[in-house]
């Protein structure tokens, strides 16, 4: 028996198209019946917010059945019931209530990226402009959290210098 495959592949360009094509309904139906006091979705990153676990409870519950109505789910160990004091991980930060940091994989990955920018600039493999576009982007995005130590830290260890 075949199995049919779950999902869409990270980084197809059909996925942003599809994530909002399948759950525009549901973004409406969360915000116009449920009275969500708080709601965000990104692709297919949920975040709904309340002060009443019990209203939070029922409206996953409520999700789940409209979902499968489309013959979609809820990713199984990916539903958290958490208060928001504890922070919530949300494209690339940790975010608080007060206040967001960058997530701690993300700049320990982009140092490595750095790393091997230099390493192919060194064997000329990549030029300058090209570290400097990776760089400014990444500076951009850490910046919206307090980064300042941790961007310092990262790009003064790193040299590009040519062979």
């Amino acid at each position: 028996m075949l199995e049919r495959r779950c999902g869409i592949p990270v980084g197809n360009l059909t996925s942003q198209f599809f994530a909002n094509l399948y759950l525009d309904d549901l973004d409406h139906f969360i915000v116009q019946t449920l009275h969500a006091p708080a709601y965000l979705r990104y692709v297919d990153d949920m975040v709904l917010l309340s002060d009443s676990k019990a209203f939070l409870h029922d409206a996953v519950a409520t999700i789940r059945e409209r979902l499968a109505l489309e013959r979609l789910s809820l990713h199984p160990r990916k539903v958290m019931l958490t208060p928001t004091r504890a922070g919530i991980e949300l494209l690339g930060y940790r975010v608080y209530p007060h206040f967001r940091r960058l997530a701690a994989h993300n700049g320990k990955r982009f140092a490595r990226r750095l790393a091997r920018l230099a390493l192919a600039y060194r064997e000329g493999r990549c030029a300058l402009e090209d570290v400097t576009i990776s760089l400014r982007s990444w500076i951009a995005h850490a910046s919206h959290a307090d980064t300042a130590g941790l961007r310092e830290a990262i790009v003064s260890g790193t040299v590009f210098r040519r062979a």
